[in-house]
């Protein structure tokens, strides 16, 4: 009873970091550097404003705010594998084969039929989250050090997601 106790606990955790959208993160005052293959194009950004990258072909699709809170987008030619395997890159997380999301920025997951996707609700976008990876986008988000307002108050509805090597809990 205690562990459930306790992973209950996590899951509100986790929700009330998710409704709150604050994050504890070390790298907030750094830029990330997205450097096009053929060193001409580079867009550099906070972090905290970079919400997803999509793949399209030899390039990719950067999804960002800018200063003035407004969503936009950006194609620089590389390949979506280049971003993943940077090393400076320490807040995008792999969801599907075409994307990596910075999960500080996601509002809420969702489940159509079969199919989950990550929300970025502020700007009515969503990404899929493809089901080789569901397992390790829980995993991220349980593993990221949050911080809350303490007077939020939210009731998850909690499903478990069961596969071959854990259970996960998802929050709704």
């Amino acid at each position: 009873i205690s562990s459930l106790k306790n992973k209950l606990y996590d899951i509100e955790s986790i929700n009330n970091q998710i409704s709150s959208n604050i994050l504890i993160n070390n790298t907030e005052n750094k830029s990330y550097k997205f450097i096009s293959e053929n060193k001409k194009e580079n867009l550099e950004l906070p972090p905290s404003n970079i919400l997803f990258v999509c793949a399209a072909d030899n390039y990719i699709e950067v999804f960002y705010v800018n200063k003035n809170n407004e969503l936009e987008k950006k194609l620089i030619r590389s390949k979506i594998k280049t971003i993943e395997n940077d090393v400076h890159n320490n807040f995008l997380v792999k969801t599907h084969r075409s994307y990596l999301c910075n999960l500080k920025n996601v509002s809420k997951i969702s489940k159509i039929q079969n199919n989950y996707f990550l929300n970025f609700d502020t700007y009515n976008l969503k990404t899929p989250v493809s089901s080789q990876n569901i397992e390790h986008v829980f995993n991220e988000l349980n593993q990221k050090t949050f911080l809350f307002a303490p007077k939020v108050i939210f009731r998850p509805k909690i499903v478990l997601f069961t596969t071959k090597n854990a259970t996960i809990p998802l929050f709704f």
